[in-house]
C-alpha cells in the first residue's frame, strides 16, 4: 500500500523538477554561454611567467684509491630540496636577485634527468643529473636565481671531491720533485761512468769495482725514475677521474623561456560544465527562491 504512494511521489517530484527545467530553459543556456566566455578569457589573461633552468651534474664520489662508488645523497631529490630551501640560501639569494625568498621557495622546483638505457630492454636509472627550475615574471631574475642554486648545489657537492683533489695534487707534486732530483742523479752517475772508463791510473780490479759500484746506483735510480714516472701517469688518471666524474659542475647554465600557455579548449570545457551546471540549480530553485522572498517582504 505504501510502495505505490512513494513511486507516485518520485514520479510527481521528477516531474515537477523537469517542468521547472523546461519552464526556465534560457538559464541552462545562458549559463553555458556565460561558462564558455569565462572559461576561455580565464586561460588567456594574465602574462605568462618565465621559466628558467639550470642543469646541474651533482658527481659520483669514489671510495679512496678505488673506483667504487660510495652511497651519497646526491640522487636523492628530498635532499637536494631540503638543502638549498633553507632560509639562510632563500633569504641571501633572493636578496641578490630582487626576489622574496618566500616567493623564491615556492617556485622553485628540481627536476631528475634519468640515464639513457644500454638497451631496448633496459629501464633508465637515475643520474646524479638534475635540472633546478625558477619561475618569475622576470626573465633575468629567474636565470639569475637558477644560476646561483645550481652554484649552491656545486659547492655542497663538491666538499669531498676537492679534498681528494687537493690531496693527489700534492702527491704529485712530490712525485715532480722527486723524479727531478732522480733524473739528476741519473745524469752525474752516467756522467761518473764515463769518467771511471777512461781514467787512468786505475787498475783492472779497481776499475771494475767502481765500474759495477756506479751501474748498480745508477741502476737503482733508473727504476726509481720509472716508479715515478708510473706515479706520474696514474695520478694524472686520477685527477682527470676526480674532476670530470666526482666534481659536481654546472652542464648547462640557466636559460629562461616562457611557461607554456594553458589549453583554451581545457578552459572551454570546464566552464561550459560548471555554466551549465549553475544554469540548471538556478532553474531548479528559481520559484523556491521566489517564494521565499516573498515570505521575507511579507514578514517584514
Amino acid at each position: 500500500m505504501s510502495q505505490p504512494e512513494i513511486a507516485g511521489e518520485q514520479e510527481v517530484d521528477f516531474g515537477r523538477y523537469w517542468l521547472a527545467i523546461v519552464r526556465r530553459w534560457w538559464l541552462p543556456i545562458g549559463g553555458v554561454v556565460v561558462g564558455l566566455v569565462i572559461g576561455v578569457v580565464a586561460q588567456s589573461g594574465g602574462a605568462r611567467p618565465y621559466k628558467a633552468s639550470s642543469i646541474v651534474y651533482l658527481g659520483q664520489t669514489f671510495a679512496p684509491g678505488t673506483v667504487s662508488p660510495i652511497e651519497t645523497l646526491g640522487t636523492k631529490l628530498t635532499w637536494v630540496d631540503q638543502l638549498v630551501k633553507t632560509r639562510s640560501t632563500l633569504k641571501e639569494i633572493g636578496t641578490k636577485v630582487g626576489i622574496k625568498p618566500s616567493v623564491l621557495g615556492s617556485n622553485t622546483s628540481f627536476v631528475t634527468i634519468r640515464g639513457v638505457p644500454t638497451t631496448r630492454s633496459a629501464a633508465a636509472v637515475l643520474s646524479p643529473i638534475i635540472a633546478v627550475e625558477v619561475r618569475d615574471p622576470s626573465a633575468r631574475k629567474a636565470v639569475a636565481a637558477a644560476d646561483l642554486l645550481a652554484d649552491v648545489l656545486v659547492d655542497r657537492f663538491s666538499e669531498y671531491a676537492r679534498v681528494k683533489l687537493a690531496t693527489h695534487r700534492a702527491r704529485l707534486d712530490r712525485a715532480d720533485r722527486e723524479l727531478e732530483k732522480t733524473e739528476a742523479k741519473i745524469t752525474l752517475l752516467q756522467k761518473q761512468v764515463n769518467d771511471a772508463t777512461t781514467a787512468p791510473g786505475l787498475s783492472g780490479a779497481e776499475r771494475f769495482l767502481l765500474l759495477a759500484s756506479l751501474n748498480s746506483e745508477l741502476q737503482f735510480r733508473q727504476q726509481r725514475q720509472f716508479n715515478l714516472e708510473s706515479s706520474q701517469f696514474a695520478l694524472n688518471d686520477t685527477i682527470a677521474l676526480n674532476q670530470q666524474i666526482e666534481q659536481s659542475r654546472i652542464v648547462q647554465p640557466g636559460t629562461a623561456a616562457r611557461v607554456a600557455e594553458a589549453s583554451k579548449r581545457t578552459g572551454a570545457a570546464v566552464g561550459l560544465v560548471i555554466g551549465f551546471l549553475a544554469g540548471l540549480l538556478a532553474a531548479l530553485f528559481w520559484d523556491p527562491a521566489r517564494v521565499l522572498v516573498k515570505r521575507a517582504r511579507t514578514a517584514d
